[in-house]
């Protein structure tokens, strides 16, 4: 197993903190959906910082994050690139939708920031993710299989956030459905973009891993 890196470290820890300072913005802001996928990215990347002891090789793990999750920071502070301008407007659209009144909370609200977050993480992952592997060529191919259980557990956290408890039930179910029609998306897009340019199969999480996250967790 590969040493880990003290500045590759404090550099994840750090884009974890600038991940919260741009939730408390989006969430100050006037019904900003962005906030879902924001929530859900900086989930992963303090999973990733907690519990980089686990993975084979932690460091090219801690500079692919490093990439695409500075894109995304840059962008959400106006450097968007042409794909995230787009999704962006999406997000937007729907926003505005909510706002109009009753007919676009009805149809629009009970998925709109899941809705936002599925189209945020189609750019993220099929344009900034794919660039970063082109650029950080010795990602484990376990490692980048065990941040599976991240990325799911991001999502139902980000939920969770966003729903809380004074949300209607009908909607909280609806949007649960969303959710996990995303984290099969995310997954399969994921799969696709690593075997596409490392040309190797993704595993799935291992079982040695999720019992050690867990312990260390104390679930």
């Amino acid at each position: 197993m590969t040493e880990n890196d003290q500045k590759l470290l404090d550099r994840t820890l750090s884009l974890k903190r600038q991940f919260d300072q741009a939730i408390v913005t989006l969430a100050n802001s006037t019904l900003d959906l962005r906030i879902f996928f924001t929530m859900a990215h900086g989930y992963i990347t303090g999973k990733i910082g907690q519990n980089i002891e686990l993975f084979a090789n932690p460091n090219a793990l801690m500079r692919l994050n490093d990439s695409f999750a500075t894109t995304y920071l840059r962008a959400l502070n106006g450097a968007a690139h042409l794909d995230w301008q787009r999704a962006f407007r999406v997000c937007k659209a729907e926003s505005d939708a909510i706002s109009s009144g009753f007919i676009g909370l009805i149809f629009v609200g009970p998925v709109a920031a899941e809705s936002c977050g599925a189209c945020m993480a189609n750019v993220h992952i099929n344009r900034d993710l794919r660039d970063a592997l082109l650029k950080v060529r010795d990602v484990d191919a376990q490692d980048y299989g065990n941040i599976l259980v991240f990325v799911l557990e991001a999502n139902l956290y980000a939920e969770c956030e966003l729903r809380g408890q004074a949300f209607g039930s009908a909607a909280i179910m609806i949007s649960q459905l969303f959710v996990k029609r995303l984290n099969l998306d995310v997954k399969q897009w994921r799969n696709k973009v690593f075997q596409d340019c490392y040309k190797k199969q993704v595993p799935d999480p291992s079982k040695a891993f999720i019992d050690a996250y867990h312990k260390r967790e104390g679930r």
